[in-house]
This record gives structure tokens, C-alpha cells and sequence, in this order.
């Protein structure tokens, strides 16, 4: 991800000094002004003047590109990159990606806050390129339906969905690969909650057991399919009109 131009291909440590940081997302080039001192331990030593040693960090995200999106793929923004050196892999280093949602879901964690944007950090094994496409996985080991680690709430329906097994990131989706779906009551009444009534105000088919296999969250919102084997009454108005 990083070279240096100097006037002669000899190997240099401990370089400093000021450059760019050439990166290419699909909206074009983009050059972030760069400073490196001989504490990140910048070295180079090819015909071509590569960096072989040494890390760059870039943070900020009034630097680094707010707005990413390959086609049909998620929004993100790139708010760190750490570049590892050219000959450790090229054009692959790490750093930290928000993606913003969609509209029509939401993030929730263990504790109940909701989010627009869930970020990815290099600590959590982010892996960035140069043309800030990303990949990450996460293990979801030891959460369940009963005691998530996280969810979507979803905004078309009093619903949300719990990713299990295992998550992977990349700039098209999120995936999961299996999944449960539950009722979420958003009544807030001063008299509290709703009683699990068998007539719930024709949403209760979604207080069913709801197993789901993989699902994915894309530009568009979230792909999945549930079952259950639970039945429910629904409610209707004893007596209506109409002029």
C-alpha cells in the first residue's frame, strides 16, 4: 500500500520525512497526505523503492475516504488504515471500517443499545487492501437465541434477528451463517408491557420459535428465511361497516 520515491534504489532505515499514501476505492484515487518519523521504523530496499519494513498508520476520518461503496455493495467509511509493509502481502494491511445499516434494520448488542453503524476494528482482525475493499470474521460461539451477543431490530416489522454460528464482513454484506428470529414488543405504555395474549393484535405469528439458516445484510436490508411449527389466533373486529 505504501512506496517511497527516493533517488536511488538503496536500502534507507529508519526513514522520515512526508509522502502519500496511494489508495484506490471505486470511485477513484485518492492521495492522504503522509508524515513518518524513524519511530515506525520505515525502511526500503529495492530497484523500485518498496517499503520492507515499518508500518504507517493514517487516522481520522477527515483524511481517509467517509464514504466507500462498491457496486451493489454496503456504505462504509475508513476512519484508520494501518499499512504493513509492501513485501509482507501487497496492498494488504489493516485499520478500522464503520458501515452504516440500512434504513429498514438496526444494530442492538447484549446490553440494548441500538446503532445505525457497525464498526470493525484492526484489533478484531479487520484486514484492509489498498482498494479498501476489507474482510473480517467473527465467532458468535457461546451466544444463542435465549442470551444474543447482538442483533437487527427490524423497522418494517416487530421483529428482530439474531445471528449465530459465525460472522464474516466484506464490502458487499454481512453474513451469518445460521439465525433465529423474535418477537420485539415496542409497546411502551405507562401500564407496561403487553400480556403474551393469544390474540395479539394479529402480529402474534412472530411470538412463534423461529429457527432461520444463513442470512446476509446487504445495500438493500436483510436476506433470510424462518420457520416455525407454532400456530397462533389472530383477532378481528366483531362487527363492521361500510359506506
Amino acid at each position: 500500500m505504501v512506496s517511497v520515491t527516493l533517488n536511488a534504489p538503496i536500502i534507507i532505515t529508519n526513514l522520515t520525512g512526508n509522502g502519500y499514501l496511494r489508495l484506490t476505492p471505486p470511485s477513484g484515487d485518492v492521495y492522504v497526505p503522509v508524515s513518518f518519523t524513524a519511530a515506525d521504523s520505515i525502511s526500503v530496499g529495492d530497484a523500485q523503492n518498496h517499503v520492507c519494513t515499518g508500518q504507517l498508520q493514517v487516522t481520522g476520518a477527515a483524511l481517509l475516504p467517509g464514504d466507500v461503496q462498491y457496486p451493489g455493495g454496503l456504505h462504509y467509511g475508513v476512519t484508520a488504515v494501518y499499512a504493513k509493509p509492501w513485501f509482507t502481502q501487497p496492498n494488504t494491511g489493516t485499520g478500522e471500517v464503520h458501515i452504516t445499516l440500512p434504513d429498514n434494520l438496526r444494530l442492538f448488542n447484549s446490553g440494548g443499545s441500538e446503532s445505525d453503524v457497525w464498526p470493525l476494528f484492526a484489533a478484531d482482525g479487520l484486514v484492509l487492501h489498498g482498494d479498501l475493499s476489507f474482510s473480517m470474521t467473527a465467532s458468535l460461539a457461546g451466544f444463542g437465541c435465549a442470551a444474543p451477543a447482538l442483533g437487527f431490530n427490524l423497522e418494517t416489522l416487530p421483529a428482530k434477528v439474531i445471528p449465530l454460528g459465525s460472522l464474516s464482513f466484506d464490502q458487499v454484506a454481512i453474513r451469518a451463517t445460521s439465525s433465529c428470529l423474535q418477537y420485539l414488543d415496542r409497546y411502551t405504555g405507562e401500564h407496561g408491557p403487553r400480556t403474551t395474549s393469544p390474540a395479539d393484535s394479529n402480529d402474534g405469528y412472530l411470538r412463534g420459535n423461529y429457527t432461520g439458516g444463513a442470512i446476509s445484510v446487504d445495500v438493500n436490508g436483510l436476506r433470510g428465511a424462518f420457520t416455525t411449527s407454532d400456530s397462533y389466533r389472530g383477532s378481528a373486529v366483531i362487527r363492521s361497516a361500510s359506506t
